[in-house]
């Protein structure tokens, strides 16, 4: 294999794997195999599973299944220990009422953890999901000022449905599909290419 196909495979196949990446939703971004969230300054990981479906296998951000599903939120900036933080998490009707959702809308509650302080460094959801929905979590913190974060979220469309049928990982998903179509075809017009240079050179 030629350096000028090394090249372009690898600088497609980067871009393959930047892309999903740039998908991520509300205030939860994912760095480093993780889901990162962002309230205010501070950060907090979020990590699921659902160990009566999937064992212990980990999910980011959206919740494949419904049923029985464990979120645990990790404080990143120990900042988080020292204030009263509380947990609310509500349902919408559609995908675009989730993204749309802001702090004060009002919408059907399905779990409320009032304030406290988490010296333990992390808050632990332990919920049930009858059904598949658009939901959104608002985690709110208070010390010398009050930080919030919002973030929306699916349950129930699978993994890799990033937010449900019109969610951004399945857009993600096939940008990803279009760049291995684009190496396979940048491979096949390069060696293609080489076989018809050798060939004119030969009849010349």
């Amino acid at each position: 294999m030629s350096r000028l196909t090394v090249k372009i495979a690898s600088a497609l196949l980067m871009m393959g794997l930047i892309a999903p990446n740039a998908f991520a939703h509300g205030g939860v971004s994912i760095e480093a195999d993780k889901c990162v969230l962002k309230i205010g300054k501070y950060l907090m990981h979020l990590t699921g599973y659902q160990p009566e479906n999937s064992g212990g296998e980990e999910f980011c951000e959206d919740i494949p299944s419904a049923g029985h599903a464990i979120i645990v939120m990790d404080f990143v900036d120990s900042q988080l220990r020292r204030m009263d933080a509380d947990l609310r998490i509500v349902k919408t009707d559609t995908w675009s009422a989730a993204q749309a959702y802001k702090l004060g809308d009002a919408a059907e509650e399905v779990l409320y953890i009032p304030p406290q302080k988490y010296n333990g460094g992390s808050i632990t959801v332990d919920q049930r999901f009858a059904e598949p929905g658009y939901f959104v979590g608002i985690v709110t913190a208070k010390g010398d000022e009050e930080i919030a974060s919002v973030f929306p979220f699916s349950v129930g469309y699978g993994i890799g449905a990033f937010s449900g049928a019109s969610g951004g990982q399945n857009l993600a998903l096939a940008i990803g599909g279009l760049f291995a179509i684009l190496v396979s075809g940048a491979l096949y017009w390069h060696a293609n290419r080489k076989k018809q240079v050798a060939v004119e050179l030969r009849t010349a």
